[in-house]
Order: structure tokens, then sequence, then C-alpha cells
């Protein structure tokens, strides 16, 4: 089983209301990243965070997961609405589109087990035909605790791009800049009003970018387009 130094002393600093840390949660949260990591059969793995709201960043979204199986990596995310479905479709259907001997990576959607979420992914699987669903009993509840699985997303991934959206959002880009120290980046528009995102976003220094394949060409190491 993968084994990861888990941020405990970041949980007694910064999250004292948070729930304790437990055996079941830690091994939860290894069960996870091992099958994350199985499934990304030795690609790099990007995150990509963002608002649950259906047909929120659809555009933006949809662009960087097709930007991430044209470039053959894996796209990992939370796995239910708004970007995490948008990204998701966008990577499959440029995947799709990939030439005869080409070789894409997966689509991974970690989503939490209780029944009205499966129910919900499975749902939303019947559009994306392709996807990597794993479940875990995680739920999230805290965003920032032992209990929430945005620690095994941002752990799992090489990098990390953050688009626009709310506390789940804002959490996996401070986990990505201040725990896991996870290059990161933020792509999307001023122009949406996302005040508070923007806001977190220049408090964890985390960069913005208009051409976010130039900069997953650079932090790994791909060469020139």
């Amino acid at each position: 089983m993968t084994q990861i130094t888990w941020p405990d002393q970041f949980w007694k600093d910064m999250v004292p209301s948070c729930s304790a840390d437990t055996e079941a949660l830690r091994k939860a949260r290894n069960s996870a990243l091992t099958e994350i990591l199985e499934a990304g059969a030795g690609r790099p793995i990007v995150a990509v965070s963002g608002s649950g709201a259906p047909d929120s960043h659809a555009k933006e979204a949809q662009f960087i997961g097709g930007l991430i199986a044209k470039l053959g990596l894996n796209l990992i995310n939370g796995g239910i609405d708004g970007v995490m479905f948008d990204v998701t479709e966008g990577f499959l259907a440029a995947a799709a589109k990939l030439p005869g001997g080409s070789s894409p990576g997966t689509a991974i959607r970690v989503i939490p087990a209780d029944p009205k979420r499966v129910a919900k992914a499975k749902q939303l699987s019947e559009s994306l035909t392709g996807a990597r669903c794993i479940f875990t009993e995680l739920e999230s509840r805290s965003q920032l605790g032992p209990d929430s699985r945005n620690h095994v997303l941002i752990a799992a991934a090489d990098v990390v791009i953050c688009l626009p959206g709310q506390e789940g959002s804002k959490s996996e880009a401070r986990l990505a800049k201040q725990v896991y120290h996870k290059p990161v980046i933020a792509y999307g528009t001023k122009a949406r009003g996302e005040d508070d995102w923007i806001q977190a976003i220049a408090g964890y220094q985390i960069g913005r970018t208009e051409n976010p394949e130039t900069w997953l060409r650079q932090v790994l190491r791909l060469g020139p387009s």
C-alpha cells in the first residue's frame, strides 16, 4: 500500500476544530491514494479544482480537460458537478479525437461513498464513459481536516490547476501551496466576479496564468509543443 506522511501538525495547529485523525481515516486515505496512483499508471497527474455549481466556468474547465488529454496526462478531480464534470467531459472528448497510436491518460473521479453522491456520480457517468470512479469513505465535511478527500486529491497530484470556486476549491488551493508544496497555478478571469476566490489565491501566493499549456510543459518537463 502506498504510504505518505500526512500533515498531523497542520491539523493540530491550523484546523483545531476538525475531527481527530483515526486509524480508519488513515486507512481510507491510503487506500484511495493507492487506487489513484494505480489508475494513473505512472503518468503525471493533474488535479483540477473549481466550483461545483452546474455550468460554472464550463468553457474554461472543458478547455483544461482537453489540454490535459492532449498532453497525455492523467486528470483527477472531486467527481460530481460543475467544473469537476466539465473538465472530465473536456478530457474525454479530446481523448476520443486523438490520432491513432496516441495514448491518453485516465480521467479519475474521487467520490464520497455516501448513497446520494454515489447515485449522482453514476447518473453523471452515463455522459462520462471511460472515466475511472474511485469511491472513498472520506467525506470532506471539514474541507481541511483528516476526514477530507481534498488531502488525497492534492497528495496524489503532480501539479494543481485552480479554477474559480468556493470553500472546497479554496481549501484545495491552500493544501497544494502550503501543505503538500505542489506546483500550482490559478486559471480563470476576474471578470466573473469571484472576489473571494481571487483574494484567497492571492493570500496563498498562487500565481495566475493565461497559458496553462506552457506552464504544464515547463513544470512537468514535457518539452515544446
